[in-house]
């Protein structure tokens, strides 16, 4: 196995001042403008890159020549051209989404089609060999389906609930998975799942979807996902924020309340303790003498208009949008989405957070911030695992060989 870097996995690019390097560089540039735009004509291709139609035609053909590329003769402006696209079907992505009690494994081409996904309920305290184990196998089964071998994945993204230290690539803090603390989960996964692994916050992952699959025009976005922890995912100019301890994102433990319950990390009063879906679940439970709570008899309830419940997801509201407030007053960003597993619920929720941030925001930061829940449900996590995925693939094409799984960065 080939060594590993510290931060970003190593290209192996050559020397910028080369033939070869700039020979990369201009593989690079196609290759990111056709993952990025879609198919284009040569002629396309050379306006967008400003590259010379003699370079594009010469490096369509070595990429043809690699299988990352095919082309089709079409018109174009009543002219005869050359459409190029990525050989999606040859070769393919896969994202892993790894819940407190759900696995999710999905295999994606390179145009961002799904083509094939398993899901999984997991049971409270589950291990992280026994999870992986699983996911291995509904990757082999996925891959039989779609008629794919594993030598056809360019990059696999495995998202997680938990921090990750960016050199060692353990877990460093497992509050909704604390069996896993400690865990080289890069070397674990990619034991079980027999490719190369990167590893990825949850949340992180929820934020990239929605800059890349929705609120594409925004240069700052802040995903909150609330489940049975409160993370938060940052992505600056399309770009995920990620820290050198690993440790971002941990809005759940912010400070509402003085006087508030003992979190289980041993503060008073944070935020998770009011409104993560395992607080709001138990709190609920308590509310009707039910041993059992559920989160979707919590959700029905608040369906059906129940004031009690409607008042619990009111205060949760209020000191989520104390937490809003004040990302909003420090990064000021266009977009702040709320997702995870509350469905319907998640929209009284925000109306509820969003009346209390206006009140502790500054209002020319609150007018422009877009406050909005997620469309995604519970699959923001899986597609931003394909859109890192995808991002990597590119990536991964830059070295001067074949875009193939033989080229990996690690």
């Amino acid at each position: 196995m080939a060594q590993r870097t510290k931060t970003e996995p190593s290209l192996g690019t050559p020397r910028s001042g080369s033939q070869q390097g700039l020979r990369v560089r201009n593989r690079q540039l196609v290759l990111t403008t056709i993952l990025n735009e879609g198919a284009a004509t040569q002629s396309e291709l050379a306006r967008s890159t400003g590259l010379s139609q003699g370079t594009i035609s010469s490096l369509v053909k070595e990429l043809v020549a690699d299988r990352v590329v095919e082309t089709e003769a079409v018109v174009s402006s009543g002219r005869r051209a050359t459409l190029v696209s990525l050989k999606s079907d040859a070769q393919i992505v896969v994202g892993v989404d790894v819940g407190r009690t759900h696995l999710r494994v999905a295999t994606f081409n390179l145009r961002h089609e799904l083509l094939g996904r398993k899901d999984f309920a997991l049971e409270l305290g589950h291990s992280y060999t026994q999870t992986l184990a699983l996911a291995g196998e509904c990757l082999t089964e996925l891959l039989e389906v779609s008629g794919h071998d594993r030598a056809a994945i360019l990059s696999c993204v495995v998202g997680v609930p938990v921090s990750i230290d960016t050199y060692s690539m353990s877990v460093i803090q497992g509050s909704v998975l604390p069996t896993w603390a400690g865990v080289d989960l890069r070397e674990v996964s990619e034991q079980h799942l027999g490719t190369p692994v990167t590893l990825e916050n949850d949340a992180n992952l929820g934020a990239l979807a929605h800059s890349v699959y929705d609120d594409t025009e925004a240069k700052n976005l802040v995903y909150i996902k609330i489940a049975s922890g409160i993370g938060a995912g940052l992505v600056q100019d399309g770009r995920i924020y990620r820290s050198t301890s690993g440790l971002s994102g941990e809005i759940g433990h912010f400070q509402v309340f003085d006087a508030g319950t003992v979190c289980y990390c041993g503060n008073r009063g944070c935020l998770e303790t009011i409104a993560s879906t395992r607080s709001l679940v138990a709190d609920f439970g308590r509310m009707r003498m039910n041993p059992e709570p559920t989160l979707s008899g919590l959700v029905a309830e608040v369906e059906a208009r129940d004031p009690a419940v409607l008042r619990l997801i009111d205060d949760a509201g209020a000191a989520l949008g104390k937490t809003l407030a004040v990302l909003a007053n420090l990064l000021a960003p266009d977009v702040i989405v709320i997702g995870g597993p509350l469905g319907s619920a998640a929209a009284d929720l925000l109306e509820a957070a969003r009346v209390s941030a206006h009140r502790q925001a500054l209002p020319a930061v609150e007018a422009s911030t877009n406050f909005k829940v997620s469309r995604f449900k519970n699959d923001a996590e899986l597609w931003g695992a394909c859109a890192l995925a995808i991002q990597i693939a590119g990536v991964r094409a830059l070295g001067g060989g074949p875009l193939s799984s033989s080229i990996t960065i690690k």
